[in-house]
């Protein structure tokens, strides 16, 4: 066993480096071989991982929110290295979604008692950028508006709280779009919407730990979940956002509930896209699923979204 650590410096909150140091000290104590590398900016937990790839690294370990795990899940999909996400971030979304306890947590334990097993890739391509990978959503429209007003400076202090001070603060000012959803596997007619926000889900996670969004989702059937909130008004809008906190959205007959292979959406204009939180780019956008794609640690026996 041989373990690449990735460490986001700027990721979670102000108290996360001591989190970092318990790690890093399981380590130590396990004489495991390992070695740190520290993320500067976007696409270096890609790069890293692309590397560990290619110098015989058997685990990538990811101390970083969930825009560094999906990073480092595009080094690492198709390979035989396998991805330990650690709580490390704002939310931590997939080390929920694979049940790891945030609170006991032992680096070197977890590596020798834990369980690999595959799970999906969702890949996105905008126009002419190249494609990238995501392993829990795509939000496209509000929640991508709320992604970009969000401060990385506040985001440190605030935690994922700030998410929906940015959502309500810049919801009155942002609009329904028309788009078509053009079903390409299996393939169907386009749906014609008129939306507040379109989220295409891989996972159920959606946020803030425990809300679910895509609630039928999971990291491991082969499908993208796409979730159409068509709001008939501000106060509809926000009224869904209730819902959703108590998972009862689904009985709601203005949201649509979708599962697709692939999916190409067009706006009436370019709309904003995020991806596991990070802000991407704008529609339109085509999204596919890439099935049993990534090898990720998940405790052993333990009841997570992923299929024994």
């Amino acid at each position: 066993m041989k373990v690449l650590l990735i460490r986001n410096p700027v990721s979670g909150n102000l108290w996360q480096g001591a989190r970092f140091e318990e790690a890093e000290k399981s380590l130590q104590k396990s004489s495991l071989p390992y070695e740190v590398k520290v993320t500067a900016g976007k696409g270096d937990a890609t790069r890293f991982a692309s590397e560990a790839r290619e110098r015989g690294f058997s685990h990538v370990a990811v101390f970083g929110g969930d825009g560094t795990v999906r990073e480092a899940a595009q080094g690492l999909a198709g390979s035989e290295v396998i991805l330990v996400p650690l709580p490390g971030g704002t939310a931590n979304l997939l080390a929920h979604e694979l049940n790891l306890d945030l609170n006991d947590f032992d680096l070197a334990r977890f590596l020798t008692t834990g369980q690999v097993r595959l799970i999906d890739v969702g890949r996105a391509a905008l126009g002419s950028q190249p494609e990238r990978s995501f392993i829990l959503m795509a939000g496209i429209g509000m929640d991508a508006v709320a992604v970009r007003g969000v401060d990385p400076k506040l985001k440190r202090w605030l935690g994922w709280i700030l998410y929906i001070l940015s959502g309500f603060w810049h919801v009155s000012r942002h609009r329904p779009f028309r788009a078509t959803l053009h079903f390409q596997d299996p393939a169907r007619a386009p749906v014609k919407v008129r939306a507040w926000v379109i989220v295409v889900g891989n996972a159920r996670a959606y946020g803030i730990p425990g809300i679910r969004v895509a609630s039928k989702a999971r990291l491991d059937d082969g499908l993208l979940d796409l979730c159409v909130f068509q709001s008939r008004s501000l106060l509809h809008f926000i009224g869904h956002f209730f819902k959703v906190l108590r998972n009862r959205h689904l009985e709601d007959e203005s949201v649509s509930y979708y599962q697709t292979k692939s999916v190409r959406i067009e706006t009436s204009g370019e709309v904003p896209v995020q991806l596991d939180g990070d802000l991407v780019g704008n529609t339109p956008i085509e999204l596919s699923i890439a099935p049993a794609r990534l090898r990720a640690l998940i405790p052993a026996a333990a009841k997570s979204q992923v299929s024994p």
